[in-house]
């Protein structure tokens, strides 16, 4: 368990000082456990990992626009998250020449409780709202991958490379403004927007020339 203080810029407003009211350390705690494994004749390897990793009493900062169409930003406290997943690397050399790799990592990142954010009106009162966050997945990064690479090396000193990651279970960063509810009004708990399915193809080369005299 790690306890960790909050940075500067979730508890400061940075155009006029305002401050956090009575900022909390985060707290989280990780759990790993892996095994990486060789062929005796080192052609091929292969790595398996399961994690597990809980933060509690995160804060965070969320900026929005007031009726008034000035920033102000919204302080929130008590982000609890869950992070559960796991990933495989496996790699073979085929030949002197080719090498194959392949990769995945399926994870399973959530918040765990609704959380609450404070801002301040333009009388100088502090406003406290509930954001239901509760079983949203955690956006802003692809919690699924798949990652398939080929290698050759045609002449020592050069190397060809294609390689291609597949995406998917990207969600969407929640906002305040569609999560939040105060008492006696309904929250909403559907997930955020989730991309469609996608993926990258990268082709690298590379030659390094001896000179001789």
């Amino acid at each position: 368990l790690i306890d960790k203080a909050p940075i500067f810029d979730q508890v400061i407003q940075d155009w006029d000082g305002t401050m956090s009211t009575d900022p909390k350390n985060e707290k989280f705690t990780a759990f790993e456990l892996g095994i990486n494994t060789n062929s005796n004749d080192g052609n091929m390897a292969g790595k398996l990992n399961f994690y597990s990793t809980t933060w509690s009493d995160r804060i965070a900062t969320r900026s929005v626009v007031n009726i008034d169409g000035d920033d102000d930003i919204i302080y929130l406290s008590g982000i609890n998250q869950n992070h559960i997943g796991v990933e495989a690397e496996v790699s073979a050399r085929l030949s002197d020449m080719f090498r194959i790799d392949l990769g995945m990592g399926y994870g399973n990142w959530k918040y765990t409780e609704d959380a609450s954010g404070t801002y301040r009106d333009d009388d100088g009162s502090d406003r406290t709202y509930s954001y239901a966050l509760e079983n949203l997945r955690v956006g802003d990064m692809p919690q699924t991958n798949m990652i398939f690479g080929l290698s050759a090396t045609p002449v020592e000193g050069s190397k060809i490379q294609v390689l291609y990651r597949a995406y998917s279970s990207h969600y969407a960063d929640w906002s305040p403004t569609s999560r939040e509810y105060s008492e006696g009004s309904s929250p909403n708990r559907d997930q955020s927007w989730m991309t469609p399915s996608y993926g990258i193809l990268d082709l690298n080369a590379y030659s390094a020339l001896e000179m001789f005299e």
